[in-house]
Order: C-alpha cells, then sequence, then structure tokens
C-alpha cells in the first residue's frame, strides 16, 4: 500500500516541481483528489490486505465514513474493489471508478470508468499503463484499453482499444495507432 501512496504522491508532485519545497508540500496538501485516492488506498487495504479480523472491522468503519466524506465533498468515488497500480492522477472531481486500472494512468474531470449494470457486458474495464481518459469520458463494461492510449473528451468506449491507440466520439472509434 505504501509504495503505491508513494507513486501516487510522486505523480502529483511533478506538477509541482518548478517551486520550493515548503510550497509544494502545502499544494500537495490541499489537493482534494489526491485526498481521495489516499482514502481509495486505505479501503483497499482495510477491505483486502489486512490479516487482523478486528482491526480489520475498525478500518473498514472508517473507511465506510471516509468515503462518504470523498463520495460528498470531493465528488471522487473509488471502489475498494477497483484494482489500480502506482502512480494515479486525477484532475479535479466527478470521478467514480470501479476498474482494474494499471499504472501511471492520468483521469480527468467527470470521469466513469465501470460497468454497465445488468445489461450484457456487466464485467469492469480493464486499462493498460499510462492511460491518459480525457474530461467527461465514459468506459463502460467489460473492456480492454491498451498501454499508451489516449482517450478523447466526452468520448463513450464500449469497444477494446489496441495499445498507443488515440480514441474519440460517441461511441469511441480509433483516430490513430502507432504501433
Amino acid at each position: 500500500m505504501f509504495k503505491y501512496i508513494i507513486a501516487d504522491i510522486k505523480a502529483y508532485n511533478e506538477e509541482y516541481k518548478s517551486i520550493g519545497t515548503l510550497k509544494r508540500c502545502v499544494y500537495l496538501f490541499f489537493r482534494y483528489e489526491l485526498w481521495g485516492i489516499l482514502i481509495y488506498r486505505f479501503g483497499r487495504w482495510a477491505s483486502y490486505e489486512c490479516d487482523i479480523p478486528i482491526i480489520k472491522y475498525m478500518f473498514r468503519t472508517v473507511y465506510f465514513f471516509l468515503r462518504k466524506i470523498s463520495d460528498i465533498l470531493f465528488d471522487i468515488g473509488i471502489w475498494p474493489e477497483s484494482e489500480i497500480g502506482p502512480g494515479l492522477n486525477v484532475h479535479n472531481s466527478g470521478i467514480y471508478i470501479k476498474a482494474k486500472i494499471g499504472k501511471n494512468c492520468v483521469i480527468s474531470q467527470q470521469v466513469i470508468i465501470g460497468h454497465i449494470g445488468g445489461f450484457k457486458g456487466g464485467g469492469v474495464p480493464t486499462l493498460g499503463d499510462n492511460v491518459y481518459v480525457g474530461a467527461g469520458a465514459k468506459i463502460l463494461g467489460e473492456i480492454t484499453v491498451g498501454n499508451n492510449v489516449k482517450i478523447g473528451a466526452n468520448a463513450v468506449v464500449i469497444k477494446d482499444i489496441p495499445d498507443n491507440a488515440i480514441a474519440v466520439g460517441v461511441p469511441a472509434k480509433i483516430i490513430k495507432t502507432d504501433e
């Protein structure tokens, strides 16, 4: 858990590398998006990695309230069932994630990544490493998005996307691949 947290903080730290250390620490402390990710990491650990039953119960109770704070105040909902690699960078709010996501991914505001519900393809999406998801995009169903993919703003992804591609539109179409 801690190596993932450090990688997440480093992902945000890159944005502030040109300013002083103290100012950078203050900026990072007040990034609510980072707090949303840290709450997810804590919930994931409390739900799936903690082995001591009484501690697990206590921490899951604490996580329940922290998640509600994240949902209401930050508008960031990341399910603890999600498997997210290190270096996640979320921009702004309106983020809801229930998926498998690789390392060093960037997710913009108002993005939904998850299952379709009771309809066909009700599984969760799988995103590879170094994926950029543009503002307002929706990635729905049991699909796979490859490594080094860029998904444009407001795209609705309902089909698999190969590695090194750029996808835009509703429904998303691949406009470029770099093989």
